[in-house]
């Protein structure tokens, strides 16, 4: 956390941007939620080695349980979450990668600028499914594939919605990946990195 990798090392780096041609962007569209999620109900990507991974980060961490990770990963989600819909980036910051924490960033100075604020009650995490497992010198990964429920509305400063259903929970799935250095353990405190 907090250390400056500009080598693109471990993520990719840009080198250089052009830009091709620009196009006037609908600030209140992008920022509208709403909507279902496609492909929610499709089957899970998963390697097919997984158990065969898992076992092996389990005989290297003798600390690795699933029941143990799933609940790490469900309070991650759930922390995720809130820290959103407070757009608390300082609560974001160390629960994610930097290049997912700049998008993050992104998107609630864009609510803010416009009055908006992303509202996310009622996370309801339904089920976290394995997805792969894997080692490197370096690097422990585990990707999961997190199935969820929660009303998600757009609402204007006065507190009133200007977009989604304030009623009607939206399901969705994503997947996530957890990359922890070698040697550190997940714990149940979500507040670090």
């Amino acid at each position: 956390c907090d250390n400056v990798v500009n080598t693109g090392k471990f993520e990719w780096q840009l080198s250089r941007a052009q830009v091709l041609e620009k196009a006037p962007v609908q600030e209140d569209q992008a920022l509208l939620s709403g909507g279902e999620e496609e492909g929610t109900d499709l089957p899970t990507l998963a390697d097919t080695d997984g158990g065969r991974q898992e076992r092996l980060l389990a005989a290297r961490r003798k600390d690795f349980t699933w029941p143990r990770f799933e609940a790490f990963v469900r309070g991650a989600f759930l922390a995720v979450q809130q820290a959103w819909t407070d757009g608390d980036l300082e609560r974001l910051r160390p629960l994610e990668s930097r290049a997912l924490w700049s998008t993050h960033r992104y998107w609630l100075e864009r609510y803010a600028r416009a009055g908006l604020r992303n509202v996310l009650e009622g996370v309801k995490v339904e089920r976290v499914q394995p997805v792969r497992y894997e080692l490197d010198p370096f690097y422990e990964s585990v990707t999961v594939r997190i199935f969820a429920k929660m009303l998600d509305t757009t609402q204007a400063g006065d507190g009133r919605i200007v977009s989604g259903q304030p009623d009607v929970p939206r399901r969705f799935s994503e997947y996530w990946t957890f990359i922890p250095a070698i040697g550190t353990v997940p714990g149940e405190d979500v507040k670090e990195c």
